[in-house]
């Protein structure tokens, strides 16, 4: 089975946390697989940081672990997205919550436009600090955040 099949596979039913954490190591030994930040902008408003990722066709991507909840906006084209609990395509535009703690694996059906809206609690624009605040590093240190944050 080749890499692209292998990347079908993956990402239609059945889809599990080992799953995407596989086809995150496919991805990144594939030759020629853009590098995300090659398609990446960068956005601030005071306490607010804004990610757009402009996707090919036929690219696929696999998502960071998000601490917080926050908003994802497709302004246009389609994407199917799985993660461990579901497999959907969505269609720009189109606005939704995303939950905490999920990893998604992307495949860009259309050219896509994406944005993902957070929160800087500093207001700073070093993206090595907002990476820090914005990004698990792996779901372990996910869960021990969650355990750490103390609601009034």
């Amino acid at each position: 089975m080749n890499a692209l099949e292998t990347i079908n596979e993956l990402m239609t039913g059945g889809v599990t946390r080992a799953k995407i954490f596989d086809l995150q190591s496919i991805v990144e030994s594939l030759p020629n697989q853009l590098e995300q930040e090659d398609h990446t902008t960068h956005h601030w408003a005071p306490g607010v940081y804004i990610r757009e990722m402009n996707l090919l066709a036929g690219t696929v991507v696999v998502g960071k672990i998000h601490n917080h909840a926050h908003l994802s906006i497709i302004t246009k084209g389609k994407v199917r997205v799985s993660s461990e609990f579901e497999t959907a395509t969505y269609d720009g535009p189109k606005i939704w919550l995303s939950p905490a703690g999920i990893k998604r694996a992307i495949f860009a059906i259309e050219d896509t436009q994406w944005f993902t809206v957070h929160h800087n609690e500093n207001d700073t624009h070093d993206l090595d600090e907002i990476e820090r605040f914005v990004i698990a590093p792996d779901f372990d240190t996910f869960d021990e955040n969650k355990k750490l944050e103390v609601i009034p």
